[in-house]
């Protein structure tokens, strides 16, 4: 059915990807809030309807916890699964999907796919930011850029106009980054959230690939009354907190075996010499945090390093751990509230900056430097493979000394963040 024939124009979000992946869900939630900003400007809010697309199919179990604060948040949304199955158990499964991934990207007119049918419904699609188009080498990477970029090969496929918005990508090899190419380029347009990953594609081949920033900017500014409940529950005092965040990292690019552990062990122990620095120095508590949940992929889950944080911390009557699924709206007041931040989730680092609280950010990729840059904190990032202890508290002590100066410049350069992602984001609405 043509826009032209029916009522409402449709809006149709692509590569959501799970709420338990924090940074994900803020992501996805920024891009909601400008596009409902950009269409009251257009005064179009009533024409228009947004749609999702998760990355994991209706049948996959992780589906079923993939929306759960989205649709909350957003009950109003129609939410999809991924088009292609994704429920991979065995090597006779993924063949299967793959097979049956490809029929329909050959014949779609012959499925009864209820995301297909969104997709070709679209008058606009939108690849929302993150960190997924990345390969490693080998030859069969292309397989992994095919289902990673499936959902877009469909939209080239059906003749829909898309846009890619707001990601970091890399690194990339061949032979799968010929087939991101061949997708990129039929975008209407191309933007990545930071410089690093804008010069990697256009040394690929990528045409006119612009910037615009992570659309977590576009959050607003975390509500001191909406957690104050929470923070009673853990006997936290607005301002009189700091908040740790950690995540696992296997520090993949070292050569020999002990290394990635002797690496991992020293982040584990500077962090939580770090909480102990924080109450003798600045807090009452610290907050150690479980910012990302496991439920998508247990790789991603924070429980285990700020269980071991909170393990080698020697004041523990000032430590707790607060592991709960906190929605972006939670997680924003409950950030906003801190005095300062310790964060090696770049997300969290977000969260905290656009609630104006002082961060220093941990890197473990380049998406972390490149982000960083633009929030004008290039200068408060350690790299994860070099954490010291006087590093980090040499960086708190100049945080906290400057907090008031801070917190100026952070509003300031966070205003002009989202106005370039509302800059971004109308444009794609004139399209409708």
């Amino acid at each position: 059915m043509s826009g032209e024939n029916r009522g409402k124009r449709k809006v149709l979000i692509i590569d959501a990807y799970h709420d338990s992946d924090k940074g994900g869900v803020g992501i996805l939630w920024g891009m909601i809030y400008a596009i409902k900003d950009s269409l009251k400007k257009l005064k179009l809010e009533g024409d228009v309807e947004i749609e999702i697309v998760y990355r994991f199919s209706e049948d996959d179990p992780r589906y079923k916890t993939a929306p759960r604060h989205t649709q909350k948040k957003f009950p109003e949304l129609k939410i999809y699964g991924s088009p292609q199955k994704t429920d991979s158990s065995n090597v006779k499964t993924q063949l299967f999907n793959l097979s049956h991934s490809f029929l329909m990207l050959c014949f779609p007119g012959m499925f009864l796919n209820p995301t297909i049918e969104a997709i070709k419904d679209a008058d606009v699609v939108i690849s929302k930011g993150g960190h997924f188009y990345r390969l490693a080498p080998g030859f069969l990477n292309i397989i992994e850029m095919y289902e990673l970029i499936y959902p877009l090969l469909l939209c080239a496929r059906l003749n829909k106009k898309y846009f890619i918005v707001s990601h970091t990508v890399g690194p990339l090899h061949y032979p799968g980054v010929c087939l991101l190419k061949y997708v990129f380029n039929r975008a209407k347009f191309v933007t990545t959230r930071e410089t690093i990953s804008q010069k990697i594609l256009q040394k690929v081949g990528i045409k006119n690939v612009e910037v615009t920033p992570d659309t977590a900017f576009y959050l607003p500014s975390g509500d001191k009354e909406k957690v104050e409940p929470l923070l009673k529950r853990y006997g936290l005092q607005y301002k009189e907190y700091a908040v740790i965040i950690a995540r696992y990292w296997n520090f993949p690019n070292n050569e020999t075996e002990t290394e990635p552990a002797l690496l991992y062990q020293n982040y584990i122990d500077t962090l939580a010499r770090t909480a102990d620095y924080l109450v003798q120095n600045y807090v009452k508590k610290v907050a150690l945090v479980v910012h990302t949940m496991g439920q998508h992929d247990e790789f991603e889950e924070d429980n285990r390093p700020i269980s071991a944080i909170y393990e080698k911390v020697k004041n523990k009557s000032s430590a707790i751990t607060i592991n709960e699924d906190l929605s972006p709206d939670m997680l924003l007041g409950l950030y906003h509230s801190a005095k300062i931040m310790v964060g090696t989730r770049l997300h969290a680092v977000i969260f905290a900056t656009v609630s104006g609280t002082p961060s220093i950010a941990i890197a473990y990729g380049h998406k972390t430097y490149g982000i960083t840059s633009m929030m004008k904190l290039k200068d408060k990032v350690i790299d994860i493979n070099n954490i010291q202890y006087n590093d980090v508290t040499r960086l708190i002590d100049e945080l906290i000394a400057d907090e008031i100066e801070f917190r100026k410049n952070i509003f300031a350069t966070v205003k002009n963040l989202r106005e370039k992602i509302e800059e971004t984001v109308e444009k794609i609405m004139r399209e409708l």
